[in-house]
């Protein structure tokens, strides 16, 4: 099952092959960016799950291969440094080559998501789905009958829509905002997806992915009003940020409330689904207003400070 999950992989990485060139973007070595996405995927696992890996594999946890002992995050980070380097040894910029790269890499998000269904029950939540919606694509069934939600479908059509919002996108804006914009949209809905998975990496109460998807969520959001265009007041600048964290508070509070004073489900992630829609609007606000064209987020970040 694992030869089809690489499979999907391979034929993702085509796609995104064609969809560079096809943006008048010169030859871009991706295959070596897929190995950096591989490698920092096992090795943010091993480094974020020290507590758990090493006393069960010791130093050979670098060599576990376990579909449940990647990190999917690192995996995005790696390949997104492998086309950065690509596109420094091939002398070209990378914001534009970024900007190409963000569809075609939603895409790619999209096939490794459906892909999980051939690697066992990693991508399922924890509690079995009732019996009419017991069939995939809304549930995978184990060996001894039981049937899980499959998270993995939703992460899927998350991406999915980013992949499609990006490919429709008309050519145009400042230079990384494409980028920029489809990594906040791919990162914003694995914070409810993380929550609702049975098994993920966690740091006690903490789900490790999910805290870095946040993380995420606020470095876009800081660059973005950096990035914002025109002569702006502090509170007018920066209240994309101070929605995020006042709504980062309420997901915490929501977490805690599921996972101990049995607050039922439906109202708990009725309230996430709530809180991750304002900060989408938090996004847009911010987006809407980086409007001048940079050649890169350093200038950006000086026009803003002037």
């Amino acid at each position: 099952m694992n030869t089809v999950y690489w499979v999907l992989v391979a034929f993702g990485i085509v796609v995104l092959e064609a969809r560079l060139r096809a943006r008048n973007v010169r030859y871009l070595p991706i295959l070596p960016a897929i190995v950096l996405g591989a490698v920092l995927s096992k090795v943010t696992y091993v480094v974020l799950q020290w507590h758990y890996a090493f006393p069960h594999w010791g130093w050979g946890a670098f060599t576990v291969l376990r579909p449940d002992t990647f990190c999917f995050f690192g995996g995005a980070v790696g390949v997104v440094l492998g086309v950065i380097m690509s596109a420094k040894l091939t002398h070209q910029r990378v914001l534009p080559v970024l900007d190409a790269f963000a569809p075609a890499g939603a895409l790619l998000v999209a096939i490794a998501r459906f892909g999980e269904k051939y690697l066992g029950e990693i991508g399922t939540a924890g509690f079995e789905m009732p019996e009419q919606l017991a069939f995939f694509p809304f549930a995978l069934t184990n060996e001894w009958g039981e049937s899980y939600p499959a998270i993995f479908m939703l992460s899927c059509l998350a991406a999915l829509i980013v992949a499609i919002v990006g490919l429709t996108r008309k050519p145009g804006g400042r230079d990384g905002q494409l980028f920029l914009r489809t990594a906040f949209y791919l990162a914003l809905p694995q914070i409810m997806c993380e929550s609702l998975l049975a098994e993920c990496m966690k740091w006690g109460f903490v789900r490790v992915q999910q805290l870095l998807c946040a993380l995420t969520l606020l470095a876009i959001l800081i660059v973005e009003c950096r990035r914002a265009a025109g002569s702006l007041s502090f509170a007018k600048r920066w209240w994309p940020v101070g929605a995020l964290l006042l709504c980062a508070a309420g997901l915490v509070g929501v977490e805690f409330a599921l996972d101990k004073s049995g607050l039922p489900a439906f109202v708990g992630y009725g309230a996430m689904v709530v809180l991750l829609a304002l900060i989408a609007a938090a996004e847009c606000g911010a987006g809407k207003r980086v409007k001048s064209k940079c050649n890169s987020i350093l200038n950006c970040y000086k026009n803003a400070d002037a």
